[in-house]
């Protein structure tokens, strides 16, 4: 579950996704809860923070992804917080806002970056 914003009682994951304007995203990210970190894979363009959501988090920036990047958190195991194979429901909150005419996936419990999904 990737949310921005601050962390809620029952939140198990959650990124900020604040960096330094213009700069590359890193290789791994840390989440805010100290729990689980990310791994950044980037692919043929580097995904660099951007400017801030102005409503939400205007002191802060956000992450460009461009092309084919993604972040992937490693499959904690049966059990975990992060199994998500015995839930028929659960919750992610992220803005995403998308520019051209692309898709693509905003969540996957498999890691594949190059797999896409349509939106309307």
């Amino acid at each position: 579950m990737l949310i921005a914003g601050p962390a809620l009682c029952d939140t198990v994951v959650q990124y900020s996704l604040d960096g330094t304007l213009g700069n590359d995203l890193p290789s791994s990210l840390l989440d805010d809860t100290g729990s689980y970190t990310a791994t950044h894979i980037q692919g043929t363009a580097a995904a660099v923070y951007g400017t801030p959501n102005p409503v939400y988090n205007a002191t802060g920036t956000s992450v460009y992804f461009s092309g084919d990047n993604c972040l992937t958190i490693p499959d904690q195991g049966v059990g975990s917080e992060l199994d998500f194979t015995p839930l028929d429901e659960f919750t992610i909150e992220g803005f995403v806002y998308p520019q051209g005419d692309t898709t693509r996936r905003v969540f996957s419990k498999y890691i594949n970056c190059y797999m896409y999904t349509a939106y309307d």
